[in-house]
């Protein structure tokens, strides 16, 4: 991404991956446990966090939103997303109204079941569960997409269900995941 960030640096597109990539990038350090388990967005260490990288992945969102006329593709719709997660101090903080905002252009440039699934979760972070679990719905069967609703259920406290999705998680999952 560097390498082709040099090589165009006048192009959106190239500039918004390079951007992405710095700003997952950034959270690198805080996305394991000392036990090499997956520690989720809400419990992570922020202080881990490179605070460099972030300013930097933003900084090239930004000239590459200017370069496109403020018009965004794909790459650049992720990378303020990234961005938007990357700019708060915490999770309670996240502007999860703006990430659904975001997730709706995503969704209208670029359409796929994970984006589908990733603007759920945000549409249930806001508030909205039973919305959230309605619009599951209309995404195709996945591990990722029962085990959502898994978590959704059980936050509405119906359990037996739940545990359902779980089950249903687990035997489409793909071998050692």
């Amino acid at each position: 991404a560097e390498l082709l960030h040099s090589l165009l640096p006048g192009q959106p597109t190239p500039t918004a991956v390079l951007a992405l990539l710095l700003l997952t990038e950034a959270r690198r350090p805080a996305r394991l446990d000392d036990a090499g388990d997956v520690v989720t967005l809400d419990l992570q260490d922020r202080s881990l966090w490179n605070q460099e990288l972030i300013t930097r992945g933003v900084t090239l969102l930004n000239d590459s939103l200017e370069r496109s006329a403020r018009q965004a593709d794909a790459y650049q719709l992720q990378a303020a997303i990234a961005a938007e997660h990357a700019r708060v101090p915490s999770y309670p903080a996240t502007d999860w109204r703006e990430i659904v905002r975001l997730y709706d252009l995503l969704v209208e440039v670029s359409p796929s079941p994970a984006a589908d699934l990733a603007r759920v979760v945000a549409i249930a972070e806001t508030g909205e569960v039973g919305t959230a679990l309605e619009l599951l719905d209309a995404i195709p069967p996945s591990s990722r997409r029962h085990a959502v609703r898994a978590e959704l259920l059980a936050r509405t406290k119906r359990y037996a269900e739940a545990v359902n999705e779980l089950d249903q998680a687990l035997a489409v999952a793909p071998p050692n995941h």
